[in-house]
């Protein structure tokens, strides 16, 4: 279907601004004009029982900073463990706040939101490895939150959607606590892959070829790391024994492909997965509500798949 039109609308003004592209950019300078251009236009989330900030000593000497919502009612609680999006150069918990607020809001579930280390200060894998052990930490301490252990989901968007993936393998490979759903937002999942929507989709809706390539170089220590299934999920050579999936994907997303090729992937390994294609939207959809308020609406629709998904 056409692109929609609160979108068309959106990618037309930010032409007309004349914004410089994110490869001439520091990462400093990416985050700093993000973290801005957010506050200016950030809109109020959905209010949930309760919000608490933590700084959690988890990976290495890096200090993680969590924030933790908690729903209505007295528990125990499933959980989500969000993992947010960047590209793994930018973001902050902040600017996925109000799609927090929607899982805890309309799930009734706890969510704990992690502010990893980004790139290039923190280079693969390290904001795996950080992701990990704030996973494990989040089972060790779930009786603390009123979590339920049995129900205890990961997820996140574009770069967290791959941090998402490639925890799940890590927990299997390793013996460690497993998630029991993998929530995956327009996932990163092949760094090498060609497809049809990368070639579709290269230029002109938000995510473009060249600032994938900008986050790659940020993130990876060589583009030999590509090739590496903590980096590409989708090229691991075994999928099984992981937990189900949601995949969520955007009709001119240049991920799209690749994101509904790891459900498929997922399936033929026995691993339940569930996709859904958004048509009309773009990369990144569910987080630009604070540009495009229609958006609430599908997010709350994801919020509902994941309720659902507790509540089997």
């Amino acid at each position: 279907m056409p692109l929609h039109p609160a979108f068309e609308k959106m990618l037309q003004q930010m032409k007309e601004l004349g914004a410089p592209p994110i490869s001439s950019l520091t990462p400093e300078q990416f985050r700093k004009n993000s973290a801005q251009s957010f506050a200016l236009l950030r809109k109020p989330g959905l209010p949930v029982a309760h919000v608490e900030d933590r700084i959690i000593a988890v990976y290495g000497n890096r200090q993680t900073p969590i924030r933790i919502y908690t729903p209505e009612g007295e528990g125990p609680f499933p959980a989500l463990i969000y993992i947010h999006g960047g590209g793994w150069v930018f973001g902050e918990l902040d600017q996925f706040d109000n799609l927090c607020r929607m899982f805890t809001h309309t799930a009734g579930c706890v969510t704990i939101s992690v502010d990893y280390g980004l790139a290039p200060e923190y280079k693969f894998p390290h904001p795996v490895e950080e992701c990990y052990a704030v996973s494990q930490w989040v089972f060790e301490h779930a009786d603390e939150f009123k979590i339920r252990k049995d129900k205890i989901a990961i997820g996140g968007d574009s770069a967290g959607g791959n941090l998402s993936a490639v925890v799940c393998q890590v927990a299997r490979d390793r013996g460690g606590s497993m998630p029991s759903l993998q929530l995956l937002l327009y996932p990163s999942v092949d760094l090498l892959g060609e497809t049809e929507s990368k070639r579709l989709n290269s230029t002109g809706y938000l995510l473009d070829i060249d600032s994938m390539m900008y986050f790659r170089k940020q993130y990876l220590n060589s583009m030999e790391d590509a090739s590496h299934p903590m980096a590409s999920p989708l090229l691991a050579e075994d999928l099984r024994h992981l937990p189900p999936a949601i995949v969520i994907t955007a009709e001119y997303d240049p991920l799209r492909d690749e994101g509904e090729a790891y459900a498929s992937a997922l399936e033929k390994a026995g691993v339940p997965a569930k996709v859904k294609r958004f048509e009309g939207m773009i990369h990144g959809f569910l987080t630009l509500d604070h540009l495009v308020p229609e958006v609430r609406a599908q997010m709350q629709e994801v919020a509902e798949m994941l309720k659902t998904e507790f509540t089997d």
